[in-house]
């Protein structure tokens, strides 16, 4: 059964391809729509502007029209020349509840609201192919109405992306279960993306989807987020507070994701011993709470060796420019350790999510990271990791599969082109990248 918010009205009728220009002239763009839920965190919104992206500058040079779960995601789009709808924003608690982040809305009248809009967006723009990510009905079913629609009145392909680790696998089962995702996926989507290496985590068999499921599914390989770097138009010297940040020392960064639950490893970052020579920077991204920050400025102040950045339109430029990274372990996060080759020890998040611990013991399990559980975190534990010899991480010939953005623009033109013969499930052939 669907979940949906609101009670399903007679869909109208999505406007025909051949008349968007008023000459019934198609030769144009394709258009594709993004839809990411976020409530938590800004990583949804990253992968899905990456995504963006690279659709828009690829072979194709699709028109993207993102639609974001949270208002941060117009301050990263703000440079990219991708358009961004960003709807109401919800708070999900520790516990897993959703509510309005700042209207005086109930969740219910919330999801009425963001389903509306989401609705009326995709109707106008009128996409070729809507990707969602990782939650097939949209948070509490928002997107039932547009995806009913889509089906019996538009030519519109349908996607769901998935990230590589989406939780234990009890978590997954359950909450697949609760949203109905396998009727979701079989009755409105065409296509299902991993954006992962199978060799590295098989996510179609360890989260233990339905076979109806995995026939629609194929894996994209790893997102290489060196493409970043190409699609911004900015200062390759970053700058915090409007002062350069000069790299004269060998530097150590420090990325804890949106920081909304970074300040641990932040604080004990600001608290630890670099080595000689070194100089550290510690990213704190656009969630942290300020008082969080202020405490931050004071012990880096006090360290001497640790400057502070609240936050930058595009934190790859600091990976890039590492010598060693400490970070949480998000998707995006450990996709530019793997695609710059970077030494990093990752301090995962365990609640309310495993997903970054299960993929910090899959990395480091293969020799790809160095993995410290946050219950062993401290200043001391990071000190010994900085002042140890860890040449052994850029010289092990591991090859991960990084070719997930020209995959998808494949994947892409294969939805586009009827006459296109479609991708196999998973491709056998891998595009690595040598660490």
């Amino acid at each position: 059964m669907l979940i949906s918010p609101v009670p399903l009205q007679k869909p109208r009728r999505m406007k025909n391809p051949a008349l968007r220009n008023g000459s019934g002239d198609t030769r144009q763009r394709p258009k594709v729509v993004l839809y990411s839920h976020d409530t938590m965190g800004i990583g949804h919104m990253r992968r899905n502007l990456l995504i963006a992206q690279s659709l828009k500058h690829g072979p194709h040079h699709a028109s993207v029209l993102m639609v974001a779960g949270a208002p941060e995601a117009c301050a990263m789009t703000a440079t990219s020349g991708i358009d961004c709808l960003a709807l109401p924003a919800l708070s999900k608690d520790s516990n897993g509840e959703y509510a309005s982040r700042h209207q005086s809305m109930s969740y219910r009248s919330m999801l009425n609201f963001r389903s509306r809009t989401i609705r009326a967006a995709v109707e106008e723009f009128a996409p070729d192919v809507m990707i969602v990510d990782k939650v097939p009905s949209g948070v509490g079913g928002e997107l039932s109405e547009t995806l009913s629609t889509l089906r019996e009145s538009s030519h519109t392909k349908v996607v769901l992306g998935l990230r590589d680790v989406l939780d234990d696998r009890k978590t997954v089962q359950s909450e697949w279960r609760e949203a109905d995702g396998d009727a979701v996926v079989q009755d409105f989507f065409d296509a299902v993306w991993v954006y992962g290496d199978h060799f590295v985590f098989d996510t179609l068999l360890e989260s233990g989807f339905d076979t109806g499921v995995m026939l629609k599914s194929c894996f994209t390989g790893y997102l290489d987020q060196r493409s970043r770097l190409r699609f911004h138009q900015q200062e390759l010297v970053p700058a915090s507070n409007g002062v350069p940040i000069e790299f004269d020392e060998r530097l150590i960064v420090a990325v804890v994701g949106g920081g909304q639950d970074g300040a641990a490893l932040s604080r004990a970052f600001c608290q630890s011993e670099l080595p000689k020579g070194t100089q550290g920077v510690l990213l704190t991204g656009p969630c942290m709470p300020e008082g969080d920050r202020q405490e931050l400025r004071r012990l880096a102040q006090r360290n001497g060796r640790v400057r502070v950045i609240e936050q930058l339109v595009e934190a790859d430029f600091l990976i890039e420019a590492a010598d060693r990274v400490i970070a949480m372990g998000g998707y995006n996060t450990v996709c530019s350790i793997l695609s710059f080759g970077k030494p990093a020890l990752i301090v995962p998040r365990v609640h309310p999510r495993r997903e970054q611990l299960i993929r910090a013991q899959r990395m480091a399990n293969h020799g790809l990271i160095d993995y410290l559980h946050p219950d062993g975190l401290s200043a001391d534990a990071l000190t010994t990791w900085m002042q140890a010899d860890v040449s052994r991480l850029t010289s092990l010939e591991h090859t991960v599969d990084l070719n997930g953005l020209g995959r998808i623009n494949q994947l892409f033109g294969d939805l586009i082109d009827p006459h296109v013969r479609p991708s196999s499930f998973v491709s056998k052939e891998k595009s690595p990248h040598v660490l």
